[in-house]
């Protein structure tokens, strides 16, 4: 009954923001804003053992869009997905075909003050490299507006369903808040960002007749700041973080914490870009003292090359998820676009752990790249490859990782 009551409260309100808006006069606009294809050959070895694999992969999704008036109207589908070695593998539902969803309200009247009110599942206020915790909750609202200079962002989502109980009020909830601030004229622009979770009576554990169900609280708080701007044409960046809260699990409270820094300049010079990146976040020096250290309470989409962080250290670092947790790295990448259908990017990575791994004080050096030609305005070719060359206490095995990528878009 909760969760219907919010529904209903939510659905008239959008009626009662989007009818009068659809009966006015605006003409009705219907297409499809992209369409993208995309397929993969890889071959790689990604563990100790030395084993190769290879497979065919492929992604297939579109965008849609209606508008009239003030409002839009928009829906992704994914018809086939990426699921390592499913060549054209359909999607094996719709709720699973169905994508970002949602309307957005921007009336004229306000759009000095840029000024918008966004319903539905989607992606939009996530933060800098290392924080992404959008998950497409369902129930997302998001209201953003400009004051001045400075532009603001609140949202709240709330999940309908998942990893609760509904006879024991299982809920979670989670408010952002963005806020982004230029500094004049000077070309420096500042970001701050807040999100707190809070859940009750999450399952950790689903109900069988041999398996006991294991509830808990989480409770988190995020926050971020970052500040990039340019200097002559030196591009700056610098991002940090920190989240601090508690995790029930089994009946076991764990106290999260943790926090990063990180930052880069990127320079050209002639046709090329040099760049060089850094960044440090500590890692959890007792693991059996109930404290998580690292920075792991949220969901992230940083990665680092294409194999030692995206694969190989994620699987051996225990919960990491993909986050900047227990990682000391240096980064150095070079760009350059040789002609107008050309071009080509390279970087070399060095990564250790602030808390040794497996007894490894280092995890290695890793050598990445790609070449991409566009055969034209709507097909490009992409070669992505990667050598990794692991610390031996870490990984006795050279790693590497070569993909090769067709890709068709219609924006």
């Amino acid at each position: 009954m909760k969760k219907l009551a919010v529904l209903l409260v939510a659905g008239m309100f959008v009626l009662a923001t989007v009818v009068p808006v659809l009966a006015q006069d605006d003409e009705f606009k219907f297409e499809m804003t992209q369409m993208r294809y995309t397929f993969d050959h890889e071959v790689n070895v990604l563990n100790a053992e030395g084993d190769m694999s290879e497979y065919f992969d492929d992604d297939f999704d579109t965008e849609f869009t209606f508008t009239r008036g003030d409002i839009k109207i928009f829906f992704d589908l994914e018809v086939a997905d990426s699921n390592l070695g499913g060549d054209v593998a359909p999607q094996p539902s719709y709720s699973d075909a169905l994508g970002d969803y949602g309307v957005v309200w921007t009336p004229e009247n306000l759009a000095d003050h840029d000024f918008s009110l966004q319903l539905g599942e989607f992606n939009g206020m996530s933060f800098g490299r290392s924080i992404n915790n959008d998950d497409g909750n369902h129930g997302t609202i998001v209201v953003s507006w400009k004051m001045g200079q400075i532009g603001l962002a609140l949202g709240y989502s709330k999940v309908y369903e998942g990893n609760t109980n509904d006879e024991i009020d299982g809920d979670e909830n989670e408010f952002r808040v963005k806020a982004d601030v230029p500094f004049g004229e000077s070309g420096f622009n500042m970001s701050a960002y807040g999100a707190m979770y809070v859940a009750s009576d999450v399952i950790y554990q689903e109900a069988t007749e041999t398996t006991p169900e294991y509830k808990g609280d989480k409770n988190i708080l995020v926050a971020g700041l970052d500040f990039s701007g340019t200097v002559s044409n030196m591009d700056l960046y610098s991002e940090m973080g920190f989240a601090s809260g508690s995790d029930e699990e089994s009946g076991t409270k764990i106290d999260l914490s943790g926090f990063y820094v990180m930052g880069g300049v990127s320079v050209p010079v002639g046709q090329v870009t040099l760049g060089i990146e850094g960044g440090f976040s500590p890692g959890d020096d007792n693991p059996n003292d109930n404290k998580d250290e690292g920075f792991t309470a949220v969901n992230s989409d940083f990665w680092l090359g294409q194999i030692m962080h995206d694969e190989s250290l994620i699987t051996r670092t225990n919960g990491v998820d993909g986050g900047l947790s227990n990682i000391i790295y240096a980064l150095a990448t070079v760009a350059m676009d040789p002609s107008d259908k050309v071009s080509l990017d390279a970087g070399v990575l060095y990564l250790k752990p602030v808390e040794e791994v497996n007894g490894a004080d280092t995890y290695g050096t890793e050598a990445y790249g790609s070449i991409n030609y566009a055969f034209s305005d709507y097909a490009t070719y992409s070669l992505y490859w990667g050598v990794a060359m692991p610390d031996k206490d870490f990984i006795d095995q050279t790693l590497y990782q070569v993909t090769n990528r067709l890709q068709f878009e219609i924006k």
